[in-house]
């Protein structure tokens, strides 16, 4: 047997990795009843815990518009926005503040996607302070970092953190291929970066964790350049490569050449029908950006065995996994020597799985945790 990277029949697995930044209350509903209510996609959010941003004083937070605990939300966008926040600075006071938030409407994240020029960022931008317990100056002078959060950050169960990049390629976890050389280029390509690997291990002093990949242009990354992003082309190309995507946007901006009195433009409502077409015709798998990252880590750590399937720990996102971490998943292989799956068993952990069921197409089986 051999497992099949994207669950039987679908093609590939897309998801999109929102950062909530400039989003109205009058946005977020509109955006919840069409996205949530309308087209019941499978998803999850991204907040901010709390907004301390001048410049954009009406912009939603769990804070201020607790409504936000009412959706599915898988990833923060740092502690909070503390960007133009004036004499409100940035230590581990105000983390440990959206910390608790986050635990009194039992919101507990496994996505970290650093914001702008925050200086608590992990990766992205120049001066990250979030990942380093002390920084040196250059007399050699050692100074403890307040800005420093990565021990809260992962004791809050986070694991997933964005690389702090937007890679063009379309179709995460594949081969690279002579076009997508040609559209990076070839000094890029040599960079050690575009492996094309959807999901990386990475380190902030003691405490190890994953990146991964988003992909898009940052100068179509509002809601009428997603337009632009889930073109037919694009989920055409996707479905090609069998592959993963996450797709980079701030569904809460709004482009100053809109013309829509809506926040939703009708060309991001066409795209996003379109792709729901996709799903329905069962194409592409989507889901939050969390359930496709663990179900790379689930699969990445998978052993076949004769007629033995083990699931097992990374050690990471997974110190111990069980039943309750696959429910809801698939899992295809190609059955090529035509066993009986009579013979099957499943092993979780070393622990003998009973719980799930079993389907089989030509030569393949899929093994369901409802």
């Amino acid at each position: 047997m051999k497992i099949l990277k994207i669950p039987y029949p679908y093609k590939c697995w897309l998801s999109i990795s929102n950062d909530p930044d400039n989003t109205s209350e009058m946005a977020w509903e509109e955006l919840n009843n069409f996205i949530f209510d309308e087209l019941n996609l499978n998803w999850a959010n991204s907040i901010f815990p709390v907004n301390r941003n001048l410049n954009l004083p009406d912009q939603i937070s769990l804070e201020t518009h607790t409504a936000i605990a009412n959706q599915p939300t898988d990833t923060i966008h740092t502690w909070g926005d503390f960007v133009h926040s004036g004499s409100q600075g940035f230590s581990r006071i105000e983390a440990d503040y959206s910390l608790k938030l986050l635990n009194k409407w039992n919101i507990n994240p496994k996505i970290w996607v650093d914001h702008s020029r925050f200086l608590g960022n992990l990766i992205h931008g120049k001066i990250n302070l979030g990942g380093k317990k002390s920084h040196v100056d250059a007399s050699g002078i050692r100074y403890l970092n307040y800005e420093y959060t990565a021990d809260m950050i992962h004791d809050l169960g986070i694991r997933y953190i964005w690389d702090g990049d937007l890679t063009p390629i379309i179709g995460q976890d594949r081969k690279i291929r002579f076009a997508d050389v040609k559209q990076i280029g070839i000094k890029n390509f040599l960079k050690s970066k575009y492996n094309n690997n959807l999901l990386e291990k990475i380190k902030f002093e003691e405490y190890e964790f994953y990146s991964f990949k988003r992909y898009g242009k940052w100068k179509l990354a509002d809601i009428l350049g997603l337009s632009e992003i889930i073109t037919e082309e694009y989920l055409l190309k996707l479905i090609s490569t069998n592959s993963f995507s996450i797709i980079h946007t701030h569904l809460g901006k709004r482009n100053p050449n809109q013309k829509d009195k809506g926040h939703i433009p009708q060309e991001t409502i066409f795209a996003l029908k379109n792709l729901k077409r996709h799903i329905i015709d069962e194409e592409i798998i989507f889901t939050s950006v969390s359930k496709m990252l663990d179900y790379n880590i689930i699969i990445s750590n998978l052993v076949i065995e004769k007629e033995r399937i083990y699931f097992n720990s990374d050690n990471i996102r997974f110190k111990g996994i069980t039943e309750l971490d696959l429910a809801g998943s698939r899992f295809s292989f190609v059955n090529e020597k035509g066993m009986d799956i009579k013979n099957i068993e499943v092993y979780i952990d070393n622990k003998k799985s009973n719980n799930f069921s079993i389907e089989v197409s030509k030569k393949i089986m899929t093994i369901i945790y409802e």
